[in-house]
């Protein structure tokens, strides 16, 4: 029988910080950096941009986000999004802009960092108000 040598990762996980993320002046050190849902308060692009700068400003080398009850943020399809590009001339923020950013967005789906699984789903209990 083969033996695995332990992985040893050190996870940093926060959520439910509501536009407060600035206030979290630092952070422990950790390889990965997990912000668990409710990084917004309004679920607005204006948030979803400011949160993205701060967690891609972040030392962390690896970084996963989870979208909370507000998960539309990231729904190009969504009104939001349709109206801040008429009204901006840009995009909202894509899947894809967050992993260029080096931030990896679950949701329902997992990535692997050094051979662990992190798996991400925005469960939201039937009945909870979404924005």
């Amino acid at each position: 029988m083969q033996t695995r040598n332990p992985i040893t990762m050190r996870l940093v996980i926060l959520s439910d910080s509501h536009c407060q993320h600035e206030e979290l002046r630092s952070l422990p050190d950790g390889d990965v950096l997990v912000h668990a849902g409710d990084f917004c308060s309004a679920g607005g692009v204006e948030e979803a941009r400011q949160f993205v700068d701060w967690m891609t400003s972040q030392p962390h080398r690896h970084k996963v986000l989870v979208a909370g009850n507000h998960r539309t943020t990231f729904d190009p399809s969504h009104a939001q999004a349709r109206e801040y590009e008429r009204s901006r001339g840009e995009s909202f923020v894509t899947k894809e802009e967050l992993l260029n950013r080096g931030i990896h967005y679950l949701f329902d789906a997992a990535v692997e960092f050094d051979g662990v699984n992190v798996y991400g789903s925005p469960f939201v209990r039937s009945g909870y108000p979404s924005l």
